[in-house]
């Protein structure tokens, strides 16, 4: 969104843990332009709605970006030996105007082909059948009645925090716990991980990966894999004692999966009964040792930590 170059002010960012929506606020010139975004569970779509206070002041060009040196593709992969698995997929967004000159909606999906035999037929499939502006509301009701189904279940009352700590911007009040106790901030923190849980562990999803399936890089750091000597179980601590069972479904999914491809790895390593992992597996529920990190390579109990999670269950 360019803004004729002017510098823009008042800028605001937040995140709303109570109803899981983002939200940017800047003035630019006499104009103030307000972005709200959230990714839909009901619906399967990020869903975007810009605003801007003054009509026919909301322009925009959107495209997607890989980052330098990786916006590039190729028309068609194949196989270059029995080992080898051809990965591809597809994103689109569709752009639905609702009253024309002071806000515009838009929608984003993606797919791919572990998913999808066809992403981009899915992609275009579901972006044609995406509403029109006029539905924006019915879908966020939608969105924000699905999220607090689950995150309502549960608050944490750590008492008030001081006029002074709530004046301060999030990193400040998280710098200024060292010195001074922040009720209402560790609170967040409490609510934050359980947000987290929420976005990321719904039926027929995957668990929740070390940089989140909507990071900002084509090669994450780390193959954005789950890492199982404490991260994966980590993501999970808060299921149970928050009253969220129903979101260990994903990881359980995947303790099944690596259940059998580690008979294989202890039968093949150590000629042992039962099964074992290393610490660190991905999608396709790997168990073998991992040679990213050495002084881990050699760890076997991912296998046997992760079925902790089952029996607490």
């Amino acid at each position: 969104m360019d803004s004729e170059g002017e510098s823009p002010e008042n800028y605001q960012r937040w995140l709303n843990i109570v109803d899981a929506t983002i939200g940017v606020s800047y003035q630019s010139g006499n104009t103030t332009y307000t972005r709200e975004f959230f990714a839909s569970e009901p619906t399967g779509m990020v869903i975007a709605k810009l605003e801007a206070n003054v009509e026919g002041s909301l322009s925009f060009h959107l495209h997607l970006d890989r980052g330098t040196g990786l916006n590039r593709w190729e028309d068609s992969s194949e196989p270059l030996g029995g080992d080898t698995i051809p990965i591809g997929f597809s994103a689109g967004a569709k752009i639905a105007s609702t009253d024309g000159d002071v806000s515009t909606l838009v929608f984003f999906q993606s797919w791919t082909t572990c998913r999808k035999l066809d992403p981009r037929a899915a992609v275009v499939e579901q972006l044609a059948a995406a509403a029109d502006g006029k539905a924006y509301k019915k879908m966020r009701q939608m969105h924000v009645d699905d999220y607090q189904a689950l995150f309502n279940r549960t608050s944490l009352d750590l008492g008030v925090s001081t006029s002074a700590q709530r004046n301060m911007t999030t990193d400040a009040r998280l710098t200024n716990l060292t010195s001074a106790f922040d009720p209402e901030i560790v609170a967040t923190y409490f609510d934050f991980g359980r947000y987290l849980l929420i976005a990321t562990s719904r039926l027929g999803a995957l668990p929740p990966n070390l940089q989140g399936i909507w990071n900002s890089d084509f090669d994450p750091q780390w193959g954005s894999k789950y890492t199982i000597n404490i991260n994966l179980e980590m993501n999970y601590w808060p299921s149970l004692i928050t009253n969220l069972i129903e979101l260990t479904t994903p990881l359980q999914e995947l303790i099944h999966c690596m259940h059998t491809n580690g008979t294989e790895v202890a039968r093949q390593m150590f000629n042992a009964s039962g099964a074992m992992a290393h610490h660190n597996t991905d999608i396709w529920a790997d168990c073998a040792p991992q040679d990213n990190y050495f002084s881990s390579t050699f760890w076997p109990s991912g296998l046997g930590w992760l079925a902790i999670q089952l029996l607490d269950q």
